[in-house]
């Protein structure tokens, strides 16, 4: 696992500007986000544009990604996934998928397999502690900022 990368998840309002924030996510790896347990069953209900604010305090950088899709997994409708419109440049959790082996090589995991390393990613996001509160506002502002502007 790489160092903590935090991603809050903000609505998008009808005139595309950056909205409340709705929660938060986990990224799982570089085109999608896992969204916590209290967003994902918002999530399922009913499709709204999104926008990720994505932060690594230790490696100093940030970023905003849209999303371009939401994914209620069917056979886990707990899950859910954030497609983002572009790969993230911020390092990513993982699922951490056991491959099986078939005649000596590797065996892809079944469905059920990524499920369960989803859920254990679930797990642990439920028992870390939680990241500092903090305002920042519109996500595009604390970029600026963190990158040397203003």
């Amino acid at each position: 696992m790489t160092a903590r990368t935090f991603v809050v998840v903000y609505a998008v309002d009808e005139g595309g500007a950056t909205g409340v924030a709705l929660g938060r996510a986990t990224l799982l790896e570089r085109e999608f986000a896992l969204a916590h347990p209290a967003l994902a069953a918002k999530l399922a209900e009913r499709e709204t544009p999104l926008r990720l604010g994505v932060f690594s305090a230790a490696h100093e950088y940030g970023e905003v990604v849209d999303v371009s899709a939401t994914i209620v997994v069917p056979q886990a409708p707990d899950i859910v996934l954030l497609q983002l419109a572009r790969t993230s440049a911020a390092p990513p959790r993982g699922v951490p998928v056991a491959l099986g082996e078939i005649d000596g090589g590797l065996a892809e995991p079944s469905r059920d397999d990524v499920i369960a390393a989803v859920r254990t990613v679930l797990t642990e996001v439920a028992a870390a502690t939680p990241p500092p509160a903090m305002s920042i506002g519109n996500p595009l502002t604390w970029v600026w900022k963190l990158l040397g502007g203003g």
